[in-house]
């Protein structure tokens, strides 16, 4: 058993942390589409919008690889930094 050792649970934070990866990966997808702000504010969803053109995709890379790559650390970082809340409020569910 858990004899002398108290677990602490927060239900909430799982919840907190799906939300904003949710929000963000939505919001991405939205500017994506080219819903949302215009297509002159420069957001990540805008320039991989850009990138559509075929042009843009061969000859200047430099412009949508590191959006992209920035995106996929945020969405993994979020990602861990859930788990590891995981981990640590709750050390039952070690696996």
């Amino acid at each position: 058993g858990h004899a002398g050792h108290r677990v602490v649970r927060a239900p909430g934070m799982g919840k907190a942390y799906a939300h904003i990866f949710f929000i963000h990966v939505g919001h991405g997808h939205n500017l994506f589409l080219g819903l949302g702000v215009p297509l002159q504010i420069p957001t990540w969803g805008n320039i991989l919008n850009a990138a559509q053109d075929l042009t843009i995709l061969q000859e200047a890379w430099w412009i949508w690889v590191p959006v992209g790559l920035v995106i996929s650390a945020f969405v993994l970082s979020i990602n861990f930094i859930g788990d590891g809340l995981r981990d640590a409020v709750d050390p039952t569910q070690q696996g």
